[in-house]
């Protein structure tokens, strides 16, 4: 009955509009002090133990990155970039409007930021080649949203954080979802392209090497973020140390895109972000101590225990709340309030935690595509002054296609687990 009350409480509170953290502060001090009869200080013993994670130092300064890329010319090289490798496949604009907006969201930490930026790039290209507006929108709208399961993704490192894995396991867990992703995408887009008749590119290695030279001085940020984290050679936090020193000083100094007077407000966005992230992991830790404490995921598995007789059951419930959850909240906060109760209950089911990582982070990021609540909908809806439903009818029919990738992650688990284990980043983050 608790567990029920305080699920009901939450909930409320949250379709009310109440700031997360100000109900995830509330619940951990209501149930240690009422419930646990332990006097709220605890909590913030709790939040400084969580300071003790080396990965920590990483969500800050690529938060910050990502706000900074934003005000320069990043996105529009990074975009004729791909366009000038691929645009000559069946579809290969598309592809490149794919693969350039999924990189930006993994720099950007989220996929309505990257409709915002890249929106007004895409659309007149994919018109101009002669795409129907439906495809446009649907494509623009859905596209960016693999981005989160790549390296630096914040989402992936609060995940590892919250579930104590390891993060750069997860990124290796992520990596061969977020393939399948993208490539469910471009498959639509080549159904559409052959449908529509729409002529490639040219190829011409005049353009390759424009483009490349123009993007020269940013391509070491991928060596650094993306490989520099798959391969070992840096951790989150010296990756993301490093990158944002060569942004600066690349940035700063050399393309002089951003002046030097603007980067204090950028700093500031990026801290008020970085606070209200931090502000909310560190309630939603004490509160996991709580609930793990009074054993209140071995109640919920209790309960459901009769309706799910085995993981396969298990994995088809848990799907269809992660869609439902993915759809009302943005990511951090599906994390920070759902990760700690759906844990312990996967580990009973046996259940791998880079599997589990893996489901979650594709299955959030597809609820923001559908209503009632799905962000990237409305977010695109006012950039593009569109009705929301009409967009959801836009985006259907990807849709469809990243629910078959769903289905693929959640029932072949060596999908997210084989990478991991040949390179044996399982490290985990003792929390709690």
């Amino acid at each position: 009955m608790i567990t029920i009350a305080i699920l009901i409480t939450v909930i409320l509170l949250l379709l009310s509009g109440t700031p997360l953290f100000a109900i995830l502060a509330g619940v951990a001090i209501g149930t240690f002090y009422f419930i646990a009869k332990m006097s709220p200080e605890i909590i913030m013993g709790e939040m400084y133990r969580m300071t003790s994670v080396s990965a920590l130092i990483a969500i800050p300064l690529f938060i910050f990155l990502g706000y900074y890329l934003t005000e320069t010319q990043f996105p529009k090289r990074m975009l004729a970039l791909f366009e000038s490798w691929v645009g000559w496949f069946v579809g290969g604009l598309c592809l490149a409007a794919i693969v350039s907006t999924g990189v930006f969201t993994a720099f950007s930490g989220a996929s309505a930021i990257t409709i915002v930026a890249f929106g007004g790039l895409i659309y007149p290209m994919l018109k101009g080649k002669g795409y129907s507006d439906k495809f446009n929108y649907g494509l623009i709208t859905s596209c960016g949203g693999p981005g989160i399961l790549l390296p630096p993704s914040i989402a992936v490192i609060i995940y590892a954080i919250v579930a104590g894995i390891g993060v750069q396991g997860l990124f290796l867990a992520c990596l061969i979802p977020a393939l399948l992703l993208f490539s469910s995408q471009f498959v639509y887009s080549v159904i559409i392209s052959r449908k529509e008749r729409v002529p490639s590119l040219p190829f011409t290695f005049k353009a390759i090497l424009k483009a490349t030279n123009d993007i020269k001085w940013e391509l070491p940020l991928f060596i650094i973020v993306v490989f520099g984290v798959f391969f070992g050679f840096f951790t989150p936090s010296e990756a993301a140390v490093s990158a944002v020193i060569y942004a600066l000083i690349i940035e700063g100094f050399f393309l002089k895109e951003v002046p030097w007077n603007k980067v204090p407000g950028i700093i500031m966005e990026s801290v008020k972000m970085t606070g209200a992230i931090l502000l909310i992991m560190g309630f939603a830790m004490a509160f996991t101590n709580f609930l793990v404490d009074q054993e209140i995921p071995r109640q919920v598995y209790d309960f459901m225990k009769p309706y799910m007789s085995n993981k396969y059951v298990f994995l088809f419930y848990l799907n269809v709340l992660l869609i439902i959850v993915g759809c009302v909240m943005d990511v951090f906060s599906a994390i920070l309030v759902v990760v700690p109760l759906i844990v312990p209950i996967a580990n009973i089911y046996g259940i791998d935690p880079y599997h589990l990582g893996a489901i979650f982070l594709v299955n959030i990021e597809i609820g923001y595509l559908h209503p009632p609540v799905g962000i990237n909908l409305y977010v695109s809806s006012m950039r593009f002054k569109r009705p929301v439903m009409q967009l959801f009818f836009d985006v259907f029919p990807i849709l469809c296609f990243l629910l078959v990738v769903l289905f693929l992650v959640t029932y072949c688990p060596f999908l997210s687990t084989a990478l991991v284990r040949a390179t044996g980043k399982a490290i985990t983050y003792k929390l709690m």
